[in-house]
């Protein structure tokens, strides 16, 4: 009998002690990772509903199918949504037509190297041009500031449109 007892409070002290997969820390980055959050570093109104956001993923509706594909031999897929906007003054007026459309992706390979809790993709373009975008990974996501994506334009307080150059931070989550 003091056999068994003493098996049952190993038993229960085993099952009592058991992994807790919660704080789970993403030590790598190979596999796929979705694109979470666009936040610009500026409010913008490009679907003229008349309130500037800077969640370009909810403002456009576009964006949310982009991703990132970490292979084992230091090679990534981009496939990042890409947009169109238009905008005319209407004669006449002070007001504009805005049009957005989502042109959707084109795969793009590309290194990446590793280093601590720092990713970086290297691109390299036809003209022989490259580009790296350093990533930081902090659990299961990893976040990009970019401090000037395009000019983009935005509207001022003279009515009239000008163009800036807005900066944003991406954040991609594992999945």
């Amino acid at each position: 009998m003091k056999k068994f007892i003493a098996m049952a409070a190993l038993a229960m002290l085993v099952f009592s002690c058991s992994d807790d997969d919660t704080n789970e820390v993403t030590t790598s980055v190979e596999g796929t990772w979705m694109l979470t959050s666009f936040e610009l570093n500026q409010g913008l109104d490009i679907n003229g509903d008349g309130e500037a956001t800077t969640d370009m993923i909810a403002e456009s509706e576009c964006f949310g199918n982009s991703t990132i594909t970490f292979n084992n031999d230091d090679t990534a897929t981009v496939n990042f949504e890409e947009i169109d906007i238009e905008i005319e003054q209407i004669e006449g007026t002070n007001d504009y037509d805005i049009t957005v459309e989502c042109l959707g992706s084109t795969a793009q390979e590309t290194i990446y190297t590793v280093s601590g809790d720092n990713t970086s993709l290297t691109f390299q373009y036809e003209d022989g041009s490259t580009e790296t975008l350093d990533f930081t990974i902090s659990g299961n996501t990893l976040t990009v500031v970019v401090p000037e994506l395009s000019d983009l334009p935005i509207s001022d307080n003279d009515d009239d449109i000008a163009y800036s150059f807005v900066g944003a931070t991406l954040v991609f989550t594992k999945q």
